[in-house]
């Protein structure tokens, strides 16, 4: 039993972490994707824009 509740502890928390992860990573991209519209670019260096 304590084996069984030990692998779905650590499987949650492997998900949570993950998810985590995902989200920081969405932020991020939402935050360039945002700063790139407002200031064309000049931060990104590279002058391209997102469609």
């Amino acid at each position: 039993g304590a084996a069984l509740a030990g692998r779905a502890a650590g499987t949650v928390s492997e998900a949570a972490t993950v998810t985590a992860a995902a989200t920081v990573t969405a932020a991020a991209n939402a935050v360039r994707r945002r700063t790139r519209e407002r200031f064309g670019g000049v931060f990104e260096g590279d002058g391209e824009r997102d469609t």
